[in-house]
């Protein structure tokens, strides 16, 4: 495993040459950089956390209770977003204050950010199959060292949430697939 380790540091490392300050931000991140996963029921983010950069990092359990998130830099929450909101809802949103990010998956609309974030993004239907991606924001951060993105099949499972938007103002549609249908949002921020 050591060795995949270093093999797959060498390929981000190639692919991030050309951008500038990406070797630095990884180093940062390597040596201070904070990473929480709540583990989710139908992906299995323990096997990603390895090969994230960070100096720290922690998976929970769902059930568990919500430790000083301020703490970290970057959460992730595992699909279907099943955590007790109760707990978890106010403590999410003095972090996203802070400047924290956090991820999530489609699952988690319904489950998690419809409910702890109003009137931003909700489950809108279901889709699967494979559609091409179209760049609404190409100069948006969450794409920056992405040098072309247009045009790649998106595979979307069986029974995969769409985004529905309910404060265009407030919501950025990133990347959308309009083979998919309406609606057709595929990243976005908030």
């Amino acid at each position: 495993m050591v060795e995949l380790d270093k093999v797959f540091d060498k390929v981000v490392k190639d692919k991030i040459r050309t951008i500038p300050n990406k070797i630095r931000t990884i180093e940062t991140a390597k040596d201070k950089g904070k990473l929480l996963a709540v583990r989710g029921q139908y992906d299995y983010v323990e096997k990603v956390i390895p090969h994230c950069y960070a100096a720290e990092k922690r998976l929970l359990e769902p059930t568990e209770p919500p430790p000083d998130l301020p703490h970290f830099d970057v959460i992730f929450i595992g699909c279907p977003g099943q955590v007790n909101i109760k707990e978890w809802g106010q403590p999410l949103h003095t972090f996203l204050e802070q400047g924290g990010v956090l991820l999530t998956t489609d699952w988690c609309l319904q489950n998690l950010v419809q409910v702890i974030f109003p009137n931003t993004i909700y489950k809108n239907g279901t889709a699967e199959g494979n559609f091409a991606l179209r760049v609404q924001m190409p100069e948006h951060p969450l794409l920056e060292g992405i040098t072309n993105c247009a045009g790649i099949s998106w595979s979307v499972e069986t029974a995969s949430h769409k985004i529905g938007i309910h404060d265009p103002q407030r919501v950025e549609v990133i990347l959308d697939a309009p083979d998919m249908g309406e609606p057709s949002n595929v990243l976005v921020a908030f």
